[in-house]
């Protein structure tokens, strides 16, 4: 659980109230996108808590455009800022254009918005270069006393950069999910466990001690937890397919030491 300073949730409780009547007004007039960067700008100041003209530019160069908007502190870039218009929702075309902005300039932090909707991006400098959403979430479903808003507003504002928040959440989301949980369960280890607690429940239950207890082979335990128990789309994917090799690697650092302990050597 983050720690927010009292100061700031106060800010934010003040800002979500005020910012979420002038996005209702802003959505029934149909404001365009120029319209739409400014409320976000103003978000920025009043509920992230950046200083106006010092922090925020629209003015940051990408080859010959111009992102439409940056957070920039001490010479560094913090975020780069794509704006849709309000009434427009958000597609993967918009957020490519945001990497293809960050990626030019090696900036691995990109927010996408339509100043209801907003998703944080975080860009992988590969080959190719890819992204991964952080988090998103909806402005008008926020609410001021819920500790999880409050803590997705954190990760975007001023106070959390030192604190490094969006770099921890970032940790904890590719860790802490469904598809790495489920990739353990049915990991080696945790199914011998399971292997061992049915025979001993097996026992416990035998009437007749002669009768020789059932074998309970890895395999059967590991193709009900697959078929039966786990939900499907925990294992499809590419989320999926990260967390096998996550779970892999993890369980292949153990027996690389034993051999190394081994050798003669």
């Amino acid at each position: 659980m983050v720690r927010i300073p009292k100061r700031v949730q106060k800010r934010y409780a003040t800002a979500i109230k005020k910012f979420k009547r002038i996005l209702r007004n802003a959505q029934k007039r149909d404001v365009n996108e120029a319209d739409t960067v400014s409320i976000v700008r103003s978000m920025l100041t009043e509920l992230f808590g950046y200083e106006e003209y010092g922090e925020i530019t629209s003015e940051f160069a990408i080859g010959r455009t111009r992102v439409d908007l940056a957070i920039i502190i001490d010479d560094t870039v913090q975020f780069l800022i794509e704006v849709k218009a309000i009434g427009k929702t958000l597609s993967e075309s918009h957020i490519r254009q945001a990497k293809g902005y960050g990626s030019d300039k090696g900036i691995e932090w990109v927010v996408l918005t339509n100043g209801m909707e907003w998703r944080l991006y975080r860009i992988k400098f590969g080959r190719p270069v890819s992204h991964s959403l952080v988090h998103d979430f909806d402005f008008l479903e926020l609410k001021s006393r819920n500790q999880k808003d409050n803590e997705a507003l954190f990760l975007l504002s001023k106070e959390g950069i030192p604190k490094h928040a969006r770099d921890a959440f970032h940790r904890k989301a590719q860790t802490v999910n469904k598809h790495v949980i489920g990739h353990l369960i049915t990991a080696e280890p945790v199914v011998a466990v399971i292997r061992r607690e049915l025979k001993k429940l097996a026992r416990n239950l035998q009437k007749n001690r002669r009768v020789v207890s059932p074998q309970v082979e890895k395999d059967e335990v590991r193709t009900i937890l697959n078929d039966e128990v786990l939900k499907r789309d925990i294992f499809d994917g590419d989320k999926a397919k990260k967390a096998k090799t996550s779970v892999r690697r993890l369980y292949r650092k153990p027996r690389r030491a034993k051999k190394k302990s081994a050798s003669p050597n």
